[in-house]
């Protein structure tokens, strides 16, 4: 079986999107041979691998959702569309993550759940559903408790 080939992007750091690009390698070595041309390093660049001709998912009648539901709304806090290859891997597997805020207690967890559906309603839907199996199901709670002991509660 054939290894993916990758290619090395060098753009700023603080750029989340690849619309300013410095330079695209075939090889890391290239990439970092670049960034070290001069005297003085290039600061606030970093180096980005991509797979080339990446495998992915295509499906016509879904899209793949990100939904944040807290214990008790059915209202989301936030709907996104997943973009990129490994969201979209995730709503396929419909992964789900639980975080709480320390002010918040127990109630004040935040559900986000990605998945494949029709529409935003049915997205919804599927994450009201999954919310309320973790909270039946007694996830939601032990969730809780092992954030609380490990210290693991967003600030």
């Amino acid at each position: 079986m054939k290894t993916q080939s990758k290619v090395y992007l060098v753009k700023p750091t603080s750029n989340h999107s690849l619309d300013e690009l410095y330079g695209m390698f075939d090889t890391l070595e290239k990439a970092e041979t670049f960034l070290n041309r001069f005297k003085t390093k290039m600061f606030d660049v970093e180096i980005v691998s991509l797979d080339l001709n990446p495998k992915y998912y295509t499906e016509k009648t879904t899209d793949p959702y990100c939904i944040l539901l807290d214990k008790i709304s059915i209202i989301p806090k936030e709907i996104l569309i997943c973009s990129t290859i490994d969201m979209v891997e995730e709503a396929l597997k419909e992964s789900y993550h639980i975080f709480f805020h320390s002010a918040y207690g127990e109630d004040g967890g935040i559900l986000i759940f990605q998945c494949l559906a029709a529409d935003e309603k049915e997205a919804i839907s599927k994450t009201i559903q999954k919310r309320d199996e973790l909270v039946k199901s007694g996830e939601w709670k032990d969730t809780w408790k092992t954030c609380v002991s490990n210290d693991k509660i967003a600030l």
